[in-house]
């Protein structure tokens, strides 16, 4: 049984490695990655124009944004490249069998997620 703060997002099988998709959680969409069988989400959202990071193309932990092309670590929400933006924030992920848990960030945490399996 997940801490009560995380939510069901998907089953593992539910991403291949290298493909995403899109989920919710605590009413924001979050683009969720299967980096080879390691997990990240990201918001789903650019921090330099607001473009939409899920429509963006994935490049092994970067994901970029078709918009202007920043590119941002999966696993921090770090701008890695491009234009000046912001870092994007990140869900914890807490995978427990077969299925993945998202805990969305707080204002206070920091970005980078921390991965735990069970």
């Amino acid at each position: 049984m997940p801490p009560p703060d995380f939510v069901e997002v998907a089953k593992t099988t539910d991403v291949e490695p290298g493909q995403k998709t899109v989920v919710a959680v605590d009413g924001e969409r979050y683009v969720l990655v299967n980096l080879g069988g390691e997990f990240a989400a990201i918001l789903d959202e650019c921090g330099h124009a607001s473009g939409i990071l899920s429509k963006g193309k994935l490049e092994g932990h970067v994901i970029v944004c078709p918009r202007h092309f920043a590119r941002y670590d999966l696993r921090t929400g770090t701008l890695v490249d491009g234009p000046l933006a912001d870092d994007v924030p990140v869900c914890e992920v807490l995978i427990e069998g077969d299925t993945v848990y998202l805990r969305a960030p707080h204002e206070d945490a920091q970005r980078s997620p921390n991965l735990r399996y069970r």
